[in-house]
């Protein structure tokens, strides 16, 4: 009797981990940007740090693109106050999210992109409308 407490306690504590590591897709939906055909324009500043205020890394995954090109540029940026008391000012590495619309396109366009850091089990994919002039 003994012996199959056991079992059914280690099957029972093998299930709640497995169901609190599962990751998750977290959708956010961004505002529409107006922006002149030809043009770039800055989709979304990616940081992120660990408790040590370093620079984690973050993988980037383009899903979506229609009428131009999406693409990112490495940066350093500070860290604000309002972001972290305790890594306020310091300095961390990471990029910006760009679009640039196609020279001849007018219209309406969306793009969706993936972010997924190192440190954090969810991935993030953000979708944003774009009126083009």
């Amino acid at each position: 009797m003994q012996f199959v407490v056991k079992i059914v306690m280690v099957v029972f504590l093998t299930v709640s981990f497995v169901i609190t590591a599962e990751a998750r897709t977290r959708k956010i939906r961004n505002g529409t940007i107006s922006m002149k055909a030809g043009q770039k324009a800055g989709l979304h500043e990616v940081l992120t740090w660990n408790k040590r205020c370093r620079s984690v890394r973050v993988k980037f995954r383009k899903i979506d693109s229609k009428h131009g090109r999406l693409y990112t540029r490495s940066a350093r940026f500070r860290i604000k106050k309002r972001q972290s008391k305790a890594c306020a000012g310091k300095s961390v590495r990471g990029y910006r999210v760009f679009f640039k619309a196609k020279r001849r396109y007018k219209g309406r366009s969306s793009v969706r992109y993936s972010l997924k850091p190192a440190n954090i089990r969810d991935t993030y994919v953000f979708s944003r409308r774009l009126r083009i002039r």
